[in-house]
């Protein structure tokens, strides 16, 4: 059955969102349609009018624009209203006004986050102690009891690291890829990697997800941090010596009378690595600054950006200014 049916002006309307994440937009837009002859309904506007606006629309440079959702209003005499909202996932252009393109090495960085709001850990020894009463010298020790040192959680410095990036389908659901991650999780950098010295960046996983239609994926990689410490010193007449930051770290203690009372005294430091060390470069982040500089607009820049756009879109008119 044939149908009329007659695009309005003000198709194509849009919006660009770049609220979630720092290095993609979501761009949306509006196909607005006026259809006639259709006394079935809204099932067989449903139908009709897929063949002007598809489930998935794909632009010159690879991507979808996948049709969101679709409204359909009655006007009267077996015509309807319909409006189909359209959006798909676009990197920003790159830091050097280039564009983009779905090329494995020219993924982007995206969103950064970190926290320092600290972690606990069980100390057994105090950096100094009073006592107030019955003179005894505990060397430290915390909470003793008969002969065992209890000791308490305590806050040390640790951060909360994490960044996001949007890759490429190739990359980031790639199943070597995603092998790498899993086998990095759970270990340290054993190189330099951002502001963290080798050994003090725990890698806690990443995760994604991807929505099916999309020709990228956001990744969001997490760590957590701790400083390396070069004059670590817990008292108990031990020497000054130097702890990795994830270096965990327990105290070998001998029976001791002071003052007729049983006490511990600490006899040495024993530091413990507990997490191998990983070649983070795997992550394929390193080498890239997170991040972006935002390169100064040019009336080339522009011209470039309004032709693209247009492009993907389909219908505006090429941009003819200086």
């Amino acid at each position: 059955m044939s149908y009329t049916v007659y695009e309005l002006r003000d198709s194509e309307s849009g919006s660009i969102d770049q609220t979630n994440l720092e290095a993609a937009e979501t761009w949306s837009i509006q196909k607005h349609y006026v259809i006639g002859q259709c006394p079935g309904g809204f099932y067989e506007v449903y139908s009709a009018i897929g063949a002007y606006a598809p489930r998935y629309v794909k632009n010159p440079y690879g991507r979808y624009w996948r049709r969101k959702k679709l409204g359909i209003k009655g006007l009267g005499k077996s015509v309807f209203d319909v409006v189909a909202d359209y959006e798909t996932l676009t990197p920003i252009s790159g830091e050097d006004a280039a564009n983009d393109d779905n090329a494995d090495s020219n993924f982007v960085p995206g969103s950064i986050a970190w926290d320092t709001t600290g972690g606990t850990e069980r100390m057994t020894q105090a950096i100094s102690e009073r006592v107030v009463g019955d003179t005894v010298d505990f060397q430290g020790a915390i909470n003793v009891s008969g002969t065992s040192v209890q000791g308490i959680d305590v806050v040390v410095p640790t951060m909360r690291y994490s960044e996001t990036w949007i890759m490429p389908l190739s990359i980031g659901l790639s199943s070597e890829y995603v092998g790498n991650v899993f086998t990095l999780t759970g270990k340290t950098n054993k190189a330099q990697f951002r502001a963290f010295a080798p050994g003090e960046a725990l890698f806690m996983g990443g995760r994604a997800q991807w929505s099916g239609d999309q020709p990228y994926v956001p990744v969001t990689f997490e760590w957590q941090c701790r400083k390396d410490d070069d004059n670590y010193q817990l008292g108990g007449g031990l020497p000054a010596t130097t702890k990795k930051g994830w270096e965990y770290v327990w105290i070998v203690y001998d029976d001791a009378v002071n003052n007729n009372t049983l006490v511990k005294k600490p006899r040495a430091y024993i530091f413990d690595t507990i997490y191998d060390s990983g070649d983070f470069s795997l992550l394929k982040i390193v080498q890239r600054s997170p991040g972006r500089k935002v390169a100064p607009t040019t009336a080339s820049a522009a011209k470039a950006a309004f032709n693209r756009f247009a492009s993907d879109v389909g219908s505006l008119s090429p941009y003819t200014g200086a």
